[in-house]
């Protein structure tokens, strides 16, 4: 959800990578098959370099019936793809 975001909002150009560096889920409620689930998603703790999106937090909650289901929050951080690639070549390398 905070990719598409990204992208409609504040002009991340698609063949930028989404790391997350950080990720909590909790679960609060069952869920059923049979209703829809409706997702609310909002950023925050953004980050520029250059006037481009680098990094951000994010947090959603899932609802079914108007009970949470389901609470996520994380943190992101945008990189080139060509970037992205070199740091885990380097990495394996290590």
């Amino acid at each position: 959800m905070s990719v598409a975001v990204a992208h409609l909002f504040y002009g991340v150009p698609f063949g930028v990578e989404f790391v997350m560096s950080e990720f909590h889920v909790s679960f609060r409620n069952m869920a059923t098959l049979d209703d829809a689930l409706i997702i609310e998603n909002a950023t925050s703790q953004h980050v520029y370099r250059k006037g481009q999106l680098t990094g951000m937090h994010s947090y959603g909650s899932i609802r079914q019936n108007g009970i949470e289901v389901a609470a996520m929050s994380g943190s992101m951080v945008l990189m080139d793809k060509n970037l992205l690639r070199r740091l885990e070549r380097r990495g394996r390398s290590a």
